[in-house]
């Protein structure tokens, strides 16, 4: 008995370790062909595509896939096409019916309002000449306040980083160096979470000024014989079209990851940390 439940155990924890090595795949691809024709495509799958894929794309259904059932994941637009009908009839009906009493009601209005407009034009000329003054002295009284509180503001905001636990830990130099190590290792480990397999760009630009584009070109170029250099799986050309305005392009990128990866970056972060020296900071600075 204890035996098969080990063997149990056994294949579970196989089977733990297969979904944790398994690839997550994803694939992008972006295409503008000019005109405001813009269209993308984004599609992930795990394991195998058979198995689990999610596609979500700007010309297609969006969809999910799991073994052997596919799930569509966008939303019909008709209940909103009909919904929006109705609204519209409606706000004809009561525009017609209300279209005789606003006659009437605008022509009286008017008159109560070209009155009232004599006897404002006065008021605001007297206001206007005795608030100038009054305005010009507070626009200098402000200026002056604003900067001293803003002088008063930076002081403070100083002050309380210096008083701040983080600052008084980094302010010993043996932690900030650990610090420092520990976070470019995490940065380097990072980039290793996702592998890249191919990465594909076409574009067809055109300036009218040839100078502008010669320069763009040298852009390119560099940074083609640049990514060309650490990663043969990458396919990137320009047309160039002089005096001429006008924009192409076609991007595809393909990569990989997986859960045993992310998992290692995590792992990684959390037992290199200088947890001995921040303790040991920590208490010198409690018996200070």
């Amino acid at each position: 008995m204890l035996s098969v439940f080990l063997w149990i155990v056994l294949i579970f924890l196989i089977l733990l370790f297969l979904l944790a090595i398994s690839p997550i795949r994803f694939r992008l691809c972006a295409k503008y062909v000019g005109e405001e024709r813009f269209s993308y495509e984004f599609f992930v799958s795990y394991i195998h595509p058979i198995f689990l894929k999610i596609c979500y794309s700007s010309e297609s259904d969006n969809t999910l896939r799991i073994i052997w059932k596919t799930f569509k994941l966008n939303q019909t637009k008709e209940s909103g096409e009909v919904q929006g009908e109705s609204s519209e009839t409606v706000k004809n009906a009561d525009s017609k019916t209300a279209e005789p009493q606003m006659e009437e009601s605008e022509y009286s209005s008017q008159k109560s309002e070209e009155k009232s407009a004599y006897q404002d034009e006065d008021t605001k000329k007297q206001k206007e000449n005795s608030t100038v003054i009054f305005d010009e002295a507070l626009e200098e009284s402000e200026y002056q306040e604003e900067r001293v509180s803003l002088f008063n503001k930076i002081k403070r905001s100083i002050n309380k980083i210096k008083k701040s636990k983080p600052y008084r830990f980094l302010s010993d130099a043996v932690l900030r160096k650990k610090i420092k190590s520990w976070l470019g290792r995490c940065l380097k480990s990072t980039m290793k979470v996702i592998v890249f397999h191919r990465l594909r760009i076409w574009a067809k630009v055109g300036l009218n000024n040839p100078a502008a584009l010669g320069k763009l070109c040298g852009y390119f170029s560099a940074a083609r014989s640049a990514l060309s250099l650490r990663d043969r799986k990458v396919d990137m050309t320009l047309e160039p079209l002089f005096m001429k305005e006008a924009l192409e392009f076609e991007v595809e990128l393909r990569g990989a990851t997986s859960i045993i990866r992310a998992a290692s970056c995590f792992f990684m972060a959390a037992f290199t940390f200088p947890y001995i020296r921040t303790y040991k900071v920590w208490r010198r600075k409690k018996m200070d």
